[in-house]
């Protein structure tokens, strides 16, 4: 913010201030963090960044350094950290391509090389984790450029280059409005009708289940009519 530059080492961050030769100065951030590239981005008014630990947010990290449990991605930490060093040994070794950022959904994008994308978006009751994959048909699609800009309209436009045999000359518009890659997806909300007892005066809904692949804690906002 302001009139200061925040620069992100691998093994430190640090930030650059002042507005002439006489008033510059470097600050150090955190000693003991690092920044893998091309993931630090500004959601908002906030600096997110992933290291090798996780996904966290620069107020976090120098309020309290570079511990474990204060990140953002600390729900799906035994899951994230093998996926994140390319070059460790075992078979959890993936590594981080980059980042990108959604301004009108407030959202932090992190791609890994196997094409998954760890998707946070910031909430009024906090960050919240969801996952994405772009591979169709048994291709991995990983991009290789990408820009988040907002048009002279003012309309957010997210673009990507896959780095996939034969689409490499191709540019995707990543989001548009509900959709990937350009393309709306269906989906469909399965319903249960409740009839009331002829004697009852009242009636309420009992219990609600719902069933996906889940990281962490979901919520369910259920809609009733008549109830």
């Amino acid at each position: 913010p302001g009139a200061s530059l925040g620069v992100f080492g691998k093994r430190s961050i640090r930030k650059i201030s002042g507005v002439t030769n006489d008033s510059l100065r470097v600050e150090t951030i955190a000693a003991n963090a690092g920044c893998i590239d091309y993931t630090a981005q500004i959601v908002g008014q906030t600096a997110v960044y992933t290291g090798v630990n996780g996904i966290s947010t620069l107020e976090q990290t120098s309020a309290y350094g570079d511990f474990i449990g204060q990140r953002i991605s600390d729900k799906i930490s035994t899951w994230l950290r093998p996926r994140l060093i390319k070059n460790r040994p075992g078979l959890e070794a993936v590594g981080v391509v980059g980042a990108t950022v959604c301004r009108t959904k407030g959202q932090y994008r992190l791609f890994l090389e196997n094409g998954d994308v760890v998707v946070v978006t910031f909430t009024e009751d906090g960050p919240k984790i969801t996952m994405v994959n772009y591979n169709i048909n048994g291709q991995v699609r990983t991009p290789y450029c990408w820009s988040s800009q907002l048009s002279e309209d003012g309309v957010e436009r997210i673009h990507a280059r896959w780095k996939t045999q034969g689409m490499e000359s191709r540019a995707f518009e990543l989001d548009s409005g509900w959709g990937f890659d350009g393309r709306t997806f269906m989906f469909h909300a399965e319903l249960s009708h409740v009839f009331a007892p002829e004697s009852a005066n009242s009636i309420g809904v009992e219990r609600v289940r719902a069933f996906g692949q889940g990281f962490g804690s979901a919520g369910v906002n259920l809609r009733a009519s008549g109830i």
